[in-house]
């Protein structure tokens, strides 16, 4: 069983040969280069304050937000995007086939415990991109997640990514115990398992919102496969009451949703979002019996990549249902909650 693969450890980049040796083997650059350009390192810490602990990341922040920082001048700004452009080429075209090749040496697909759900899935959830998981109370949202958070951490020949996993828990759903009995049936070691699982509990969206400036900060030092938050939705509901406070809800809404986008490209993560439903009053106008939809608005519907609803089903089946995707048709798959994660239902 692995405990996690280091990537980055800032201890070993005193010399500019270590540092070079290390940014062979990543995808991104660490935001520490760009003192060997000239940028201060003082500078580079306020950047890493703010959640921008890569070259890339630094590239597409906007110079609005950037100049925002407390110490950083305009001139300072201009000065490091002028360098940042230099080491990590961010506006640099490439061909549709280095596209495809690039996806098929690094995407990974990883299992959700069920084969039936991985078939419509196309082999599983895939990093670079983010799932959306919507559907009412005892569908089995979290039960995916947790089964997603241990598969994540086996070898990909067997479905997994070969990472570790990073949960935001805003509903208070997630429980240890559970991981350990999904472990247990994957063969794992559960203590292992639990050791490379990184879990915060989530009340605000400001809470969120830094939680995900920590994270970023992880990434650059472990490999790390999925990032998963169970739910997106919920601290925003508790927080902003009333359609007077829709439209701030939904841009801090967006400008995270923003931020996950560029942590999946970046880091090859499968993000995974858990979303609540809502009774649909134009589908129950049209006489659409138990008619449901998923929370979010168009903010979340056009930031996602695939969306997943879930319904219950007969007896202890669950139905999902591909509702948008980019490379895979609607189509549904029946699963069911065992003792061990998700599993394909029984007649």
């Amino acid at each position: 069983m692995m405990n996690g693969t280091q990537t980055v450890r800032k201890d070993d980049a005193s010399s500019a040969q270590a540092m070079d040796e290390e940014m062979d083997t990543m995808s991104y650059t660490p935001v520490q280069e760009l003192q060997r350009h000239g940028i201060a390192a003082g500078d580079i810490k306020k950047l890493q304050e703010h959640g921008i602990n890569t070259v890339n990341a630094l590239s597409q922040t906007s110079r609005r937000k950037l100049v925002m920082i407390k110490g950083l001048s305009e001139a300072k700004c201009e000065k490091m995007f002028e360098i940042a452009e230099k080491v990590a080429p961010v506006s640099a075209f490439q061909s549709g086939k280095l596209l495809h090749e690039h996806r098929q040496a690094n995407l990974f697909r990883i299992t959700t415990g069920g084969s039936e759900l991985d078939k419509m899935l196309g082999g599983g959830v895939e990093t670079g991109s983010i799932t959306e998981l919507n559907g009412e109370y005892r569908v089995g949202k979290s039960q995916i997640c947790m089964t997603l958070a241990v598969a994540s951490q086996m070898p990909e020949e067997l479905g997994g990514g070969e990472g570790r996993a990073l949960i935001f828990d805003t509903e208070g759903t997630f429980r240890p115990e559970r991981v350990l009995e999904i472990a247990s049936r994957f063969d794992l070691n559960g203590e292992d398992v639990l050791d490379n699982l990184q879990i915060a509990r989530i009340y605000t969206p400001d809470h969120l919102e830094k939680a995900l400036v920590k994270a970023s900060a992880l990434l650059v030092q472990e490999e790390y496969r999925i990032l998963i938050i169970d739910s997106i939705i919920a601290p925003f509901r508790f927080e902003y009451c009333g359609r007077g406070e829709l439209a701030e809800r939904q841009q801090r809404l967006g400008a995270i949703l923003v931020t996950l986008k560029k942590m999946a490209d970046e880091f090859n993560l499968a993000v995974v979002l858990t979303n609540q439903v809502c009774a649909d009053p134009g589908a129950m106008a049209a006489f659409v019996p138990d008619a449901k939809k998923a929370v979010g608005g168009h903010v979340l519907a056009h930031a996602v990549d695939t969306r997943i609803q879930l319904r219950k089903g007969k007896g202890d089946q669950r139905v999902a249902k591909i509702i948008d995707s980019p490379w895979r048709a609607e189509q549904e798959a029946v699963y069911t909650i065992g003792p061990g994660g998700i599993i394909d239902a029984t007649d």
